[in-house]
Formats: C-alpha cells, structure tokens, sequence
C-alpha cells in the first residue's frame, strides 16, 4: 500500500468538472457505525457537558433562559446537521465541508473558498480539542479542591494537568490506537450511565428543590443588556456548543466501510440522541440548584463542583460525580484530537498546507496519520501556554470554536443554495428532496446570527476581566492561514 494515495475526487471537483470522480479507498478501515458515533458522542457528552454551563444560567435570564434556550439552539443545531448530512451522503468524503466547498462553489473561487473552509475546520476542531484539555484539567483540580478546601492550583500545575491530557490522548491515538475503537463504542454507553447516575443523585439528594416557578417561569436578566432578548441569544452558548462538531464523522470517511450511508447516519444520530438525553438533564440541573449564591464563587472556579458538593450533601458522592466528569472530558479530548489530526491530515493531502508533505503521511503498518497526530497535540500543547496568562483564555477557545464551525459550515450551504440541481442530480441515501433549500435557508440564517451573537461580550460594562476575545483569536486564524496560503 503506498504511504498516501491522493483522492482524485477532490481534485476533479476543483478543476470544475460537475460530476467529481469516485473516491479512492486508500486506508484501512479502523472504525464502523457505532466506534464512529463513538466518536462524535464522545465529542460532544451532551447530557454531562450541558452541565458545565451553570454560571449562564444566573445572568443571562436565569432557569428559563437556560432550559428553553437549549430547547431553541438544540433544534436549530439540529437543522444544520440535516443539511450537512445531506452533503454527507452524496459525496462522502474526508475533507467533509472543504470538499463539499470545492464542488459547489463557482470554478472561479473554488480553490481559495475551499482552503478557507478547510483553514476554519480545522481552527474549529484545534480550539474545541485545546479548549477540552483545559477544561478536563479545571475539572480535576476543582474535585481536588472539594477534598481540600484550602488547595487553589497554580498556573503551572494546570498547565501540566493540560499536557497530561494531551499525552493521553496522544498514546490512544497511537500507541493503545487497536484498543480505541472498543472504548469508543463503549463511551456511548457511559455517558449515558454516567448521566442517569448524575440525575438519579441529585434527585435523591438535593433538598430544598427549586419551585416550577423558580425554574421555568422567572426570567432574570442582570447582565448589564437593556435587551432582554438579546440577553437571550448570548445565552445561547451552552446549546450551541452541547449540540455541534457534525462533521466529526466525515473526517473518518476513509476509514469506514460503507461511508455514504454511516456518515450521516451517525451526524443525524448523535445530534437527535444528544438533544433529547440533554434536555432532562437540563431540567434537573436547575431543579437541584440548592446553594444558587455559592454558584457565583465555586469551588475550583467550576459551578458543576459547587452544584454535586452542596446538593449531594456527601463529599464521596460529590467526588464520585466529578470523576466520572472528568474522565467523559478526558475521552472527549481524544475524541476531538482524532478529528482534528483527520482534518489537518485530509488538508495536507489536498496539498492546503506549507508541511503537507510531512503531515501527509501514513505508517505503513496500520495508515494512521502519526506525523498529523503528533503536530496536532504538540501545537495543542503550545496554545495551552495561554492558560498562564488570561483566566478567559477557555471562554476565548470555545466561543472561536463555535464561530469558526459556523463560518466553515456557511460557505458550503451557501454555495450549495445556488446549486442545488447538482445535488437532485445525484441519488444519495440522506435525501432531504422539496424541504432541503428551505431547511439550507434557515440553517444559514441561524448561523449567520449566531456567528454575530458570539462576538458580543456577556454582561455590561466591558472590562478587561468579562471582555469576549473570540474576535482576536479569530483575527490571529485568519492572519496565520493568510500568511501561510500554499498554492491556493
């Protein structure tokens, strides 16, 4: 087997035939059906993660906003993944929406529209998976902080924590990569466990529980915006980023057996399965809200740790919650550094980058993407020095993240608008028909918005310490991948 095998696909697409060539199978095929919804779920954890958003709860409209602005961005989310998926289907293949891009957009701006989709793809998953590192590290020292009160991590420790993660998800992805695939189906299963432990405790052991009225009717606005409404979309947030990364599983596309079929299958599965067991947990986050004061200053800086340690009324059974936290984040981190390695290796490939070369290449014993996999956690690590500096560098990762998903999911659906009788034209198992161009329509405009909304800062005034610095992190992606544009 040749080390790399360039898809002719890609590059028939590029040069502005309209109907791409077949894709070329040029690697093993490490994952099926279930290791590969491993992976998204795995990604995202929704019914835990959701969790871990308390702190938008209190000064962006308080319970309501929280459950119902779930309800809202979660279906939304839901609409994108149908049109991507639709996309999926009819031409699977690894660069996901770059490929997508390079078929649909006008010959003319084809090459350069797709290394830019390609170059917020992979900021997308690279911020997600360095944002994962750091708060997997938060969440450990938060449960060592409930043991000792007194402990309070310094910047070093947690950057260590930080690389931590990151040689873990190095050596499942490498080393222990034959066993990877077994813990990732697995993990579907454990989330879930995990989840229905996590409510059935809290149920148990919460006591005072807030009123229906608390919960679903009291809208409290105290973020300093004289629009309650507008209030409402920047709480958004938790929905968006619990319910997203659609096109983790396209990223595998060489490596399943039947991708056409399993692809989208497993995009639409994950975002109905993650939307409807994150809706309860949702309700009963906010129901068991005993110490909502304490939430504003928790322990470990982690609101998640504050809620298990004052509504299980037991340290043991607090810990306990937040091991099972932090190792669903820690498996998610390799998650994300599987599809991230995948998206920079399928640019590489598409000769997108200035190493692709080097990042292109396979071993030759079981076609993993060891070069692509290692860059991709040893630049991980060099970003993680951010957590030396601002407190917010979290809050900056994952609202670029999000912002740079949208953006890379935009320029395929808006290209795809404009010719979608390509599409009708061929038969493909996802087939939205009549209600597609209307379900693209509502899917860029909610993106669009959203893309907006996430600049803005959460609460009024601005200050150095509430300041959103998504807008610079994305000004630094965009001026990196401007300088370092190859042969686009």
């Amino acid at each position: 087997m040749k080390e790399t095998e360039m898809l002719k696909d890609m590059h028939t697409a590029v040069a502005g035939d309209e109907e791409p060539g077949e894709i070329l199978q040029s690697r093993e095929r490490h994952f099926n059906l279930w290791s590969t919804l491993g992976i998204n779920y795995s990604a995202i954890g929704t019914p835990l993660s959701i969790g871990t958003y308390l702190s938008f709860s209190f000064a962006l409209g308080g319970s309501p906003a929280y459950i119902y602005g779930y309800l809202v961005a979660g279906f939304m989310q839901i609409i994108v993944c149908l049109s991507l998926s639709e996309l999926a289907a009819a031409y699977p293949h690894s660069s996901g929406q770059v490929y997508w891009t390079s078929i649909f957009a006008p010959r003319r701006y084809s090459r350069s529209l797709s290394y830019w989709t390609g170059a917020f793809t992979a900021s997308a998953w690279f911020f997600w998976m360095c944002g994962t590192y750091l708060f997997t590290t938060q969440l450990l020292f938060a449960t060592v902080s409930m043991a000792r009160v007194q402990f309070t991590a310094e910047k070093y420790q947690v950057y260590l924590g930080y690389v931590a993660a990151a040689i873990v998800s190095l050596v499942l992805n490498t080393t222990l990569f034959k066993h990877y695939s077994a813990l990732l189906r697995l993990m579907v299963i454990l989330v879930n466990a995990g989840a229905v432990i996590t409510m059935v405790v809290l149920l148990v052991r919460s006591s005072p529980k807030r009123t229906a009225q608390t919960v679903f009717v009291d809208f409290i606005e105290d973020s300093g915006w004289k629009s309650s409404g507008f209030a409402f979309l920047l709480g958004l947030l938790p929905g968006v980023t619990a319910i997203n990364g659609f096109d983790s599983s396209t990223h595998v596309t060489d490596e399943l057996p039947n991708p056409e079929k399993q692809v989208p299958q497993v995009m639409v599965g994950t975002a109905i399965l993650a939307y409807l067991a994150g809706l309860p947990m949702t309700i009963v986050y906010m129901f068991c809200v005993v110490n909502e004061e304490a939430l504003l200053d928790p322990v470990g800086g982690q609101p998640i740790a504050q809620l298990f340690l004052d509504s299980c009324n037991s340290l043991p059974l607090a810990v306990f919650l937040m091991v099972i936290f932090t190792f669903v984040f820690l498996i998610a981190a390799s998650a994300m550094t599987t599809t991230s390695s995948r998206v920079f290796w399928s640019l590489a490939n598409e000769k997108h980058l200035a190493c692709s070369a080097w990042l292109e290449k396979l071993t030759t014993s079981r076609s993993l993407p060891i070069n692509a996999i290692c860059f991709t956690v040893i630049a991980g690590c060099a970003i993680g020095l951010l957590s030396f500096g601002s407190a917010l560098a979290l809050s900056a990762m994952l609202n670029t993240a999000a912002i740079c998903f949208f953006i890379s999911f935009l320029i395929p659906l808006i290209c795809v608008v404009t010719k979608r009788d390509i599409l009708k034209k061929r038969a493909h198992y996802m087939n939205l028909g009549s209600t597609g161009l209307a379900l693209n329509c509502i899917a860029i405009s909610w993106m669009l918005l959203m893309s907006v909304v996430l600049l803005f800062p959460g609460s009024l005034p601005v200050t150095t310490a509430n300041m959103n610095y998504a807008i610079a992190v994305l000004g630094g992606v965009m001026i990196v991948f401007g300088v370092s544009v190859h042969e686009v």
